[in-house]
């Protein structure tokens, strides 16, 4: 007991206060010299438990993890969003751990712990991926759910868009990796694109934010069905289009303050394009959208 004496006597006494500094708080609270030593006894048991090692794999995060454990049954993504924010897919050197995302999809798509898809803006900001390397996970989770429930990726995509989780330009590198070969988009892009048009006059479904335009749109549309094969690319983009005319209730082309000459020109270019089509008139043999 003696070094825990002199561990309180090497303490300075406060500015201006007289005598040592365990003899002032003594007399300030009253209490008998046997009582002075009663917060430094407390040392010991917070040592102990700082020395205390964790559960295995739990790290800093012990006490997130028995709450989140606590809720895997009751609430499924509570629990999900506790692990993977515990638990990090990607490390801080940028090397994803692939069996662990795997883990997560499965629990997310099949076992249903994210029901709707703007629970997919909270699952995708618990996994913290850096900008750079958006692309090295978000390619895999297209991958997994155009697999075992493409009917929900369209929206799932618009979400992580929309909600500022992914760039335009990683959604689009994603896309042209998992959707490379024949088919495997299976309509998901179309559904996509309509919901983040550029909101206007006569497309009050769409998406409106600072900086997102009909140029912005297009070059993501451009990019993604540049990427699948041209049959495919032309059925979908004529699908998209003859979709935003009729939730607008009128021809594009009266649509005038977003479908002007120059982007309808693009428009059908690209069409032409994908369908081997030489004459621009053609086209409307091809889609209900007006065009000219």
């Amino acid at each position: 007991m003696a070094s825990v004496k002199a561990g309180v006597a090497k303490r300075p006494a406060p500015s201006g206060s007289p005598g040592h500094p365990a003899k002032a708080r003594i007399a300030k609270t009253g209490a008998s010299p046997g009582l002075a030593k009663a917060p430094i006894s407390k040392a010991p048991s917070q040592a102990a438990r700082a020395a205390s090692p964790p559960a295995a794999g739990e790290g800093a995060q012990t006490g997130r993890s028995e709450t989140w454990r606590a809720f895997a049954e009751s609430d499924p993504l509570y629990a999900l969003v506790g692990e993977v924010s515990t638990h990090k897919v990607m490390d801080g050197n940028g090397k994803l751990d692939e069996g662990l995302l795997m883990k997560y999809l499965d629990m997310a798509i099949i076992q249903k712990a994210v029901k709707k898809p703007k629970d997919w803006v909270e699952f995708w900001a618990a996994m913290d991926i850096p900008v750079t390397n958006q692309v090295e996970v978000l390619e895999p989770i297209l991958r997994f759910a155009l697999e075992h429930e493409p009917e929900s990726l369209g929206k799932i995509a618009a979400e992580l868009l929309i909600g500022h989780r992914v760039k335009s330009k990683s959604l689009q590198e994603a896309i042209q990796g998992a959707c490379k070969e024949e088919g495997t988009d299976k309509g998901f892009l179309r559904e996509t694109f309509f919901l983040i048009f550029p909101k206007g006059p006569q497309s009050e479904w769409g998406w409106s934010r600072v900086g997102w335009s009909w140029q912005e749109w297009w070059k993501l549309v451009d990019g993604c069905y540049s990427g699948l094969d041209s049959a495919r690319a032309f059925d979908e983009l004529c699908w998209l289009l003859d979709k935003i005319e009729a939730e607008g209730g009128k021809p594009l082309v009266e649509q005038a303050q977003v479908w002007n000459e120059t982007r309808l020109k693009k428009v059908k270019t690209l069409l032409c394009k994908f369908g081997g089509v030489e004459n621009e008139k053609d086209l409307s043999a091809c889609l209900d959208a007006a065009l000219n």
